[in-house]
């Protein structure tokens, strides 16, 4: 049995947090002991984490330049107490940090990168000193060669490719329906213009009201960007076609009862969005984003389209296609439900505890010579 800690930036709703909370759930299943020190306050948000992973809460006071190392030093003080034999950290600040926290106890650390660095991160000033010291830890798990390839040749030589899973909390399979009314486009995400592209959404899909008059889209998530994506809306008077339906928790129920699912991301680790589309069955239409993975996810023309970022015209073409198409979308539909075997959750968690055993072996050889 392994003692593991997991250090996490929040248990909030969005991808990352969803599978820091299926690893470490995964870990305490398979018997291990697992902590969580979740960096933000939000206990609420913790119930989809398995009842035997106990969650250590480290929110720093909102001191202004204090806050940083008021929360290392609550880290440290967890980590100290825990005494595990591994620590598991998900994005650049709980990577920064988790490094620090082993570096300084002599405790190896995996980071995990969930993202696209090259889009994300620019690296000056303190940020490449954390940068640099990441690139030192024992161990790295990538979405995606892409994502892999920003990091430093030792860390690439050390790390490993681990997608997503494909984790359905409902058992659905969709319907393709038949060409009839206007069909329903569905995108679930964060409203955040600058990695998704609600702009490009927003465009694409006032190109397609002119072929496809009556089309609706449905936008379910909150985010930053709500304001700003209810001005465009209103200001190209579209109203009507398009709908903020705020967050939903059961977001397989929603994306069943529209007939596409549309995601428009210039970046992106492997979005759990399209994953579980696909997997419930339903035509997609995605942007080919850095680092690659909706190109790892799609097969354009099989399993869904895969359309080049920031291109409206393009994008309101695949939909219309999709639209117009009914044996499109009933193959695309089809084909796209065999992502549950390849990313079938059981499978993805064998990576992990191999790759942990792996880490931990080298870790032990290294100590004896």
């Amino acid at each position: 049995m392994k003692k593991i800690c997991f250090i996490a930036n929040s248990l909030s709703y969005g991808g990352a947090e969803k599978i820091i909370s299926f690893t470490a759930s995964g870990f305490a299943e398979r018997g291990d002991r697992v902590f969580l020190v979740n960096l933000l306050k939000n206990p609420g948000d913790a119930g989809r984490l398995d009842s035997r992973v106990t969650v250590i809460p480290a929110k720093a006071v909102k001191i202004r330049y204090l806050d940083r190392l008021d929360q290392t030093r609550k880290i440290l003080k967890a980590v100290r107490a825990i005494r595990p034999d591994l620590i598991i950290s998900f994005t650049f600040t709980a990577n920064y940090l988790a490094s620090l926290t082993g570096k300084t106890l002599g405790i190896p650390v995996i980071i995990s990168e969930r993202c696209d660095p090259s889009r994300e991160l620019v690296l000056k000033g303190h940020v490449k000193a954390c940068w640099n010291l990441i690139n030192s830890m024992d161990g790295g798990v990538f979405q995606t060669e892409g994502a892999m390839r920003y990091y430093s040749e030792g860390m690439q030589s050390r790390g490993t490719i681990i997608p997503n899973p494909a984790v359905l909390e409902e058992d659905i399979v969709h319907q393709v329906r038949p060409n009839g009314g206007p069909p329903v486009v569905v995108s679930v995400g964060r409203l955040d213009n600058r990695q998704k592209r609600y702009d490009v959404m927003l465009g694409a899909f006032r190109l397609l009201l002119r072929s496809h008059p009556g089309c609706r889209l449905e936008l379910y998530g909150t985010g930053d960007d709500e304001a700003l994506i209810r001005t465009w809306i209103a200001e190209h008077g579209m109203e009507k076609a398009v709908r903020l339906m705020g967050r939903t928790n059961r977001p397989l129920r929603v994306m069943d009862a529209a007939d596409i699912f549309l995601t428009t991301s210039d970046y992106e680790g492997i979005s759990n969005a399209l994953l579980e589309a696909m997997a419930i069955g339903m035509p997609v239409v995605a942007t080919d984003c850095s680092p690659g993975g909706a190109r790892l996810l799609i097969r354009n023309g099989e399993n869904g389209l895969l359309v080049p970022c920031g291109n409206t015209a393009e994008i309101a073409a695949a939909l219309g296609r999709m639209a117009a198409d009914h044996a499109l979308r009933l193959r695309c539909g089809e084909n796209a439900k065999k992502v549950r075997e390849e990313y079938d959750p059981r499978r993805i968690m064998d990576l992990w505890t191999g790759y942990v055993d792996r880490i931990l072996g080298t870790k032990e050889k290294a100590c004896q010579v």
